[in-house]
């Protein structure tokens, strides 16, 4: 009886180790092939200094005297555009929704929130204070 286990562990061994030496042969002669068009393209562009003109100066223009006691304009502050919850948005999260959940799911109430733009430490805080929330199914 012949037994072909150990047989065709030393065709499989073989055959990884044949094409091992082949394909790093292969690399190695794609790797000299590179290395020599690096050099090629070294011998042709010589590296020249590139040189920059200096700025020219503008003609000195007469700056006005400071006003005595002027009263700074303060800017009013813009108004927060108001973004609302499309219909193409709100198609787009119950399909996510209901991918994610599944299609049982229900979107009980959607609001844009604002976005914080001071403290990015702040941020980081909520980040993980949510992060360590246990979001199971209920």
């Amino acid at each position: 009886m012949i037994v072909l286990g150990p047989l065709v562990l030393i065709v499989m061994v073989g055959g990884l180790l044949l094409g091992y030496f082949v394909l790093r042969g292969q690399m190695r002669a794609e790797i000299a092939e590179l290395r020599q068009l690096v050099k090629d393209s070294k011998a042709e562009k010589p590296v020249q200094a590139v040189v920059v003109p200096p700025p020219v100066a503008a003609a000195p223009t007469a700056v006005p005297p400071p006003k005595a006691k002027s009263t700074p304009v303060i800017a009013p502050k813009p108004e927060p555009v108001k973004e609302e919850i499309t219909a193409e948005i709100l198609a787009i999260i119950s399909a996510a929704v209901a991918q994610f959940v599944g299609a049982g799911a229900r979107i009980r109430s959607t609001k844009m929130l604002a976005v914080p733009e001071g403290n990015a430490w702040a941020q980081q805080g909520r980040v993980i204070i949510q992060a360590s929330h246990n979001l199971g199914m209920r």
